[in-house]
């Protein structure tokens, strides 16, 4: 830092601020390493896990102490892990029959990496040895060691990370001095959306990248000009969970109805960025006034992303309807009313036809 009083530097001139990465993130960090391509049944495999935060800036020193556990099997173990002192958790894996076995990674804050499960193929005899490295970047072996794209969320803030192999595929750790990819993203609307691409202090380069409209975004990689193997790879963003304040009730029985006549309405499920949520069940908590004056009041779902109610007043009333999220966050709209008429008093009320006039 450049500190003047009335162009005199002053004793804190030339003072340094150090930037550290943020805390680890669950959705960025990544795994990497030969054991990850798979190996022989009965020997170990390893790999390293990279603590990255959530702006894509790597920990370069510290112990990110993660916990990797055997997913559904006894056949294979874990056979050590330990921290590196430098933002890595190290790990070696090893299983006594040929398959293919998941392994589930957590921070040291319980939260599942979006890279879980990570799956190793456990193969048959020994160990072939790699062909030779002619140390420059194949196209066709480098591909994408991100998390997986498939099921991302609106509004997370995620990264793809690439890892650069050559013909042997071998790891090339890469700074932009040694080229570049390029990547761009055909959006859902169709446009096209170029990516600044960042490289880490360990070789790989990346893109972060964060939607809040749900759809399939399609990659365009390229490493100078030629199309990696991962080109093409879709990113499928689905809807966050449902909003207090974009949710709401619809149906025509919300105008009112008829005591002792089977009334329902709907509550829509909606996240925060406006996108409708079209599966599963929103699980709606629905609390109805005065429910000693109704006759049934059910509460269900139709998996689609709606709360259904179906209900009959045995009496006239104006009933309060109350809804809430499953975390029990109610609607910014406020309760509602739904008013119920006695039909005897409606057909009483109606006005009496006047008699035909005579002809003169």
């Amino acid at each position: 830092m450049a500190l003047e009083w009335d162009g005199t530097a002053i004793p804190a001139n030339g003072t340094q601020l150090l930037v550290n990465p943020d805390e680890v993130s669950e959705q960025t960090s990544f795994a990497f390493g030969e054991g990850l391509a798979g190996g022989p049944a009965g020997e170990a495999l390893s790999f390293s896990i990279q603590a990255v935060d959530k702006y894509g800036n790597e920990h370069l020193s510290g112990n990110p102490g993660f916990e990797v556990t055997v997913v559904g099997s006894q056949d294979a173990h874990l056979v050590s892990k330990g921290d590196n002192g430098h933002g890595q958790t190290l790990v070696e894996v090893e299983a006594i029959e040929a398959g293919e076995y998941s392994f589930e990674v957590k921070t040291s804050t319980d939260k599942l990496l979006a890279i879980s499960p990570i799956t190793i193929d456990f193969t048959e005899g020994t160990a072939q040895p790699a062909p030779e490295s002619n140390g420059s970047v194949d196209p066709e072996q480098t591909t994408i060691i991100s998390p997986r794209l498939t099921n991302e969320t609106a509004g997370n803030l995620g990264a793809v990370y690439f890892e650069a192999r050559n013909a042997a595929g071998e790891f090339l750790p890469l700074t932009h001095a040694d080229g570049h990819f390029e990547a761009s993203v055909v959006l859902p609307s169709g446009e096209l959306e170029s990516k600044q691409i960042y490289a880490t202090a360990s070789g790989y380069q990346f893109f972060t990248y964060r939607y809040n409209v749900t759809g399939t975004y399609i990659l365009l990689l390229n490493w100078q000009g030629t199309a990696i193997s991962a080109n093409g790879t879709e990113l499928n963003v689905y809807p966050s969970e449902p909003s207090a304040d974009m949710s709401y009730p619809f149906g025509e029985d919300l105008d009112g109805g008829l005591a002792h006549v089977p009334m329902e309405f709907g509550v829509q499920a909606v996240d925060k960025f406006g996108n409708y949520i079209l599966e599963g069940d929103p699980k709606f908590n629905i609390h109805i006034s005065n429910p000693s004056k109704l006759q049934y009041f059910n509460v269900t779902s139709n998996q689609e992303g709606q709360t259904l109610v179906q209900f009959m007043a045995n009496e006239a009333n104006t009933f309060q309807v109350t809804v809430k999220t499953q975390d029990h966050v109610p609607f910014a709209s406020g309760p509602f009313d739904l008013v119920v008429e006695d039909p005897n008093s409606q057909e009483n009320s109606s006005p009496t036809p006047e008699p035909e006039s005579e002809p003169e």
